[in-house]
């Protein structure tokens, strides 16, 4: 699932909702930690916001507020377990 994970990742045009693109990173865990990715973001380094669609849906979610990860390319991303949801 990484090697597609990181093609669709790199392909916002084809997210289901975009602008954002929901991802999990299982790593080991019982329960899989949620973030999500955001075109708008799209820059020098891919980020993931840990929050997830369900808060994104109430409209209050400021993405200058929320705990985030950067990663320097697409590759340390999936490298850190982090899949397409």
């Amino acid at each position: 699932m990484g090697d597609k994970s990181l093609e669709f990742m790199q392909r916002p045009g084809l997210w289901p909702l975009w602008p954002v693109l929901p991802v999990k990173q299982r790593d080991g865990m019982k329960q899989p930690r949620l973030g999500v990715m955001r075109e708008a973001a799209f820059g020098v380094k891919p980020v993931v916001y840990l929050t997830n669609l369900y808060e994104l849906g109430t409209g209050l979610v400021d993405f200058n507020k929320i705990e985030k990860i950067e990663y320097l390319d697409f590759e340390g991303l999936v490298d850190d377990g982090w899949v397409v949801d």
